[in-house]
């Protein structure tokens, strides 16, 4: 399995060895700060999108422990679950550390 891995314009997809899964993006129409951005307003040329697709938040998914989870959607979803949304990158960090550094 591949450790990185785009999986759409403005999306990625992370493997850490642990078997955890950890799926980020940050494209229009998706719980960041590109929610109401309408995806026309980008043209994708050889792999280039133009123009990029910036975000200051994320919106991402996990696969882990359901106890990992559980503590996880606690400190940064509310409680609520799945997809976590408006995630900061310092929050995002420290989800991918902890996420990748689980022991199963």
């Amino acid at each position: 399995m591949t450790a990185f891995k785009n999986w759409r314009v403005g999306a990625v997809h992370l493997n850490p060895p642990n078997g955890n899964h950890i799926s980020t993006t940050w494209a229009p129409y998706t719980y960041s700060d590109n929610h109401d951005e309408e995806p026309e307003t980008h043209s994708v040329n050889y792999n280039r999108i133009e123009p990029p697709i910036t975000s200051d938040t994320v919106e991402i998914l996990i696969e882990c422990s359901p106890k990992l989870l559980k503590k996880l959607t606690k400190k940064y979803n509310e409680g609520r679950g799945q997809p976590f949304g408006h995630v900061s990158f310092t929050d995002w960090l420290d989800i991918v550390n902890k996420v990748s550094k689980e022991i199963k």
